[in-house]
C-alpha cells in the first residue's frame, strides 16, 4: 500500500475537527478522513 503525504489547510482542518466533534459529516476535507 502506497503512503503519501497530503497538506491540510488549517481552514480545512478545523472544520473537519468541528463536525466531527459534532457528531456529522464534514462538507469539505472528507477525502482525509481514513475509516478503518
Amino acid at each position: 500500500m502506497e503512503s503519501r503525504k497530503t497538506e491540510i489547510r488549517p481552514r480545512e482542518r478545523d472544520a473537519i475537527i468541528q463536525s466531527l466533534r459534532a457528531g456529522v459529516t464534514p462538507r469539505t476535507g472528507l477525502h482525509h478522513i481514513q475509516v478503518g
